[in-house]
């Protein structure tokens, strides 16, 4: 969590070191790697290289974004580097586009938390928890219901899901891939009797935004237009085949905020009932999610 403690109307900000540990433990500990292990550890040197070039106040960076109440923190993190960074030519622009990278994630990793963790700094918790439900409901992409009900009945999704006449868990890919992190991406494995593909986040992420394209009516448009967004799960099933490329089970947030569908248990309570509510999707054997207390103060994007 970027903030351990108030004191004195002080606030007690992660030093680099700090934040360099709950980058690395986020990624390796018990959350899925998002990114390779090479790649982690290539990052883990460029931010090292980062604070030493600009003289230890990358932490100042980050935590001034979040200080700073700023709709898109992240960027305000990323643009204090490119104002630091500009002209900087004792290394080449090859690795400055490295730093650049290495720390951005970062920026979301620290910033992403702290949104997920900032109840517990509060007296006042059942407004502030409010708060983060109304942040993530004014900023969660879903797909339309035509076009969750055009993958159960086979008129949306991957030529296998149109093939097949549609499933009812509305998978895009008519469950040909699942999230499994023991095995090389792409081996063939077999899950819950289906024949699938091992698959990081990549091909779930891929097929939401293809899914809130159509339910715009956008033509012409590219992915990149959703390029600071992430797919999130809403119930936590991504190692099951039917439930991880389901559209009704899948959003899109920003980078910034996803750690809170992840690690705040009320906005997991909203976002479960939300689902319900629109699509009326719901995974097999689970119950009927309870409608939050604050659900009708709720204003959707």
């Amino acid at each position: 969590m970027i903030m351990s403690k108030k004191k004195a109307n002080t606030l007690i900000v992660m030093t680099f070191k700090d934040m360099m540990a709950y980058y690395k433990s986020t990624f390796r500990g018990k959350y899925v790697d998002p990114l390779k292990k090479s790649t982690i550890n290539s990052y883990d040197s460029y931010l090292r290289s980062v604070d030493k070039a600009n003289g230890g106040i990358t932490d100042s960076w980050i935590s001034n974004a979040i200080l700073s109440k700023s709709d898109d923190p992240v960027g305000d993190a990323v643009r204090a580097f490119d104002t630091f960074f500009n002209g900087y030519q004792k290394v080449s622009p090859k690795t400055i586009s490295n730093w650049k990278a290495a720390y951005r994630s970062l920026a979301e990793t620290i910033i992403g938390i702290f949104y997920a963790n900032v109840w517990a700094f509060t007296n006042n918790r059942n407004n502030q928890i409010f708060l983060l439900c109304q942040i993530v409901a004014q900023n969660a992409l879903f797909a339309s219901k035509d076009i969750v009900d055009g993958v159960i009945n086979g008129k949306e999704g991957t030529p296998d899901n149109k093939k097949q006449g549609g499933n009812s868990y509305a998978s895009w890919d008519h469950m040909l891939h699942v999230r499994d992190n023991s095995v090389k991406k792409g081996t063939q494995i077999t899950v819950k009797g289906y024949s699938c593909i091992a698959d990081d986040n990549t091909s779930a992420n891929h097929y939401i935004k293809q899914a809130i394209i159509k339910s715009l009516g956008l033509k012409n448009c590219s992915q990149s237009l959703f390029r600071d967004y992430e797919a999130c799960h809403v119930w936590d099933k991504a190692y099951d085949p039917r439930y991880y490329a389901s559209i009704a089970n899948l959003i899109l947030v920003p980078r910034a905020y996803g750690q809170l569908t992840d690690h705040c248990p009320e906005v997991k309570e909203m976002l479960r009932f939300e689902v319900y509510n629109r699509f009326g999707f719901l995974p097999q054997n689970e119950p009927v999610p309870n409608k939050p207390k604050f659900y009708d103060k709720i204003i959707w994007r």
